[in-house]
């Protein structure tokens, strides 16, 4: 019934809610598929958007630049909030350049949800304990945005990949509830944002699964992703 958004703003890790005049916000931008040429409009709105303020109090903030991020962790500018310019194209990253394939593969891996997540399995809220259900969620994210934004260059995860993904077992978790939410100037009320945050250690052969887990770090899922 709607497809995902092909943008994904990923927050500033720190925790707090205030900033001084002088402090500086960083937070990343992803942009997928069609998307990228859109770069200058969120340029636009990001500017626009600092001059109107934000949060209580309409704060405002200055863009001082834009840096592009290749797969190696290299930054390049890419615009100039001094002279309101696009100084370069900036790296496009594709599929290939994310999916680092270890030797040998681990047979244990961490996840961290580092943001309040929340899947759905069954039409049901998920639990990201079991690792199918994390990967059955990625496994639709990752095929939906593919086919709406990408021209379908990925394709669909197969069957059988979910079904092997039962047979990987949970080692530990550290999992805990963070209840949050926000206010909605549009719908005019509070909008429940919670999900589970922590790590999960999933235990078993990964191989099939990495070219997805992979992607997963970039794209991100579960609702509110975007």
């Amino acid at each position: 019934p709607a497809a995902p958004h092909p943008i994904v703003i990923e927050p500033p890790p720190e925790t707090k809610r205030r900033y001084a005049p002088g402090e500086a916000i960083e937070f990343h931008l992803v942009l997928i598929g069609r998307a990228i040429d859109y770069l200058p409009y969120f340029i636009v709105a990001f500017e626009e958007l600092g001059q109107q303020g934000i949060g209580p109090g309409n704060g405002r903030y200055a863009l001082s630049g834009i840096d592009g991020v290749n797969a190696g962790g290299q930054f390049t500018r890419v615009y100039s909030g001094q002279s309101h310019r696009l100084v370069s194209q900036g790296p496009v990253l594709h599929a290939d350049d994310l999916l680092h394939c270890p030797d040998p593969m681990p047979t244990d891996i961490t996840v961290v949800f580092a943001t309040p997540t929340l899947v759905r399995h069954t039409n049901q809220p998920g639990d990201l304990t079991q690792f199918h259900v994390l990967l059955r969620n990625l496994v639709r994210r990752i095929s939906l945005l593919d086919y709406f934004h990408c021209e379908g260059e990925w394709g669909a995860g197969p069957r059988a990949l979910l079904e092997q993904a039962e047979t990987i077992e949970t080692a530990a978790h550290s999992l805990r509830w963070c209840q949050w939410e926000r206010y909605s100037a549009r719908q005019r009320q509070r909008v429940p944002m919670g999900g589970w945050v922590g790590r999960v250690t999933y235990r078993g052969d990964l191989t099939p699964f990495w070219p997805w887990l992979c992607l997963g770090q970039w794209l991100h899922v579960g609702k509110h992703a975007t």
